[in-house]
């Protein structure tokens, strides 16, 4: 799986943050020139970006100044490159409105993101002919969202483990703590019951 996006504060600078933490790709498109760093703050993530192998992009010269129409154009591109457009949040006015018609331009899937503050671009989803809502903060929301991934997946013949979290958190845990080895037993016999309940 790729993360593209725009590296813009707010939703696409976390988006990018939490793919390179979970060794997520990440591809951003700049809507200005590659010299400049716009904004400041996301500096550090454009180079975790390029040091993980991912790619900062943009189709304009070196030192050219960000400018409004440039923002527009860039959504076009990610929403070209997308399987899937997921919108977070936002407003129908705004840039990310952009890349929701590209996205129903161009016949991609997109998931409008609904929960309490998001703005009203959910409503400019529901309206594409590929658009669907998902309710984020709902357990039952969240297993449609996993169900679409996992669709997605399949269909382009990828692989999946609805428990790579779960096993990065433990790697992470095992690495930061002592854990005893009555805490991994606990652990065991967790996952052993979890499997006959599911068999």
């Amino acid at each position: 799986m790729t993360l593209v996006s725009g590296l813009a504060n707010g939703i696409d600078a976390a988006a990018h943050r939490f793919a390179l933490r979970d060794n997520v790709r990440n591809v951003a498109f700049l809507g200005h020139g590659i010299n400049l760093i716009f904004p400041a703050e996301t500096s550090h993530i454009r180079q975790s970006i390029i040091e993980s192998g991912g790619a900062v992009v943009s189709e304009y010269l070196p030192d050219e100044h960000y400018k409004k129409h440039y923002f527009v154009a860039r959504n076009r591109l990610q929403a070209g490159l997308a399987n899937v457009v997921v919108a977070a949040d936002g407003s129908a006015s705004g840039g990310t409105a952009h890349t929701v018609r590209f996205a129903a331009r161009y016949t991609r899937p997109t998931i409008g993101l609904t929960f309490e503050g998001a703005g009203n671009l959910s409503r400019l989803v529901a309206e594409q002919a590929t658009g669907e809502l998902v309710e984020i903060f709902d357990d039952a929301g969240r297993r449609r969202l996993d169900h679409l991934f996992r669709a997605l997946c399949t269909q382009l013949g990828k692989s999946t483990n609805g428990l790579t979290l779960v096993e990065h958190l433990l790697d992470r845990e095992l690495r930061l703590r002592q854990i005893p080895r009555a805490d991994l037993e606990q652990l065991t016999t967790r996952l052993t019951r979890l499997i006959e309940e599911a068999s």
